[in-house]
């Protein structure tokens, strides 16, 4: 199965995105001072993009894992 354009740009993108949003909320923890739950908090956005990032990969990898054609067995 061949993945369209918009569908293979989409992970990176959601990444992207994800970074800015925690940068984004980082800054402004930092105006507050120091906690580390808020360090926790603004890298939240962040590792849930990742994780969503690994299991489209691992999907796709599976897509393709199954449509190979295995040799016929010898007997």
């Amino acid at each position: 199965m061949v993945l369209s354009g918009r569908r293979r740009r989409s992970p990176p993108l959601v990444l992207l995105l994800a970074a800015l949003l925690s940068a984004g909320l980082w800054r402004s923890e930092l105006r507050d001072g120091f906690h580390p739950f808020a360090l926790l908090a603004s890298l939240l956005p962040l590792q849930l993009a990742a994780l969503f990032w690994c299991l489209r990969a691992g999907a796709t990898a599976a897509e393709h894992r199954g449509s190979v054609r295995k040799p016929p067995a010898s007997g």
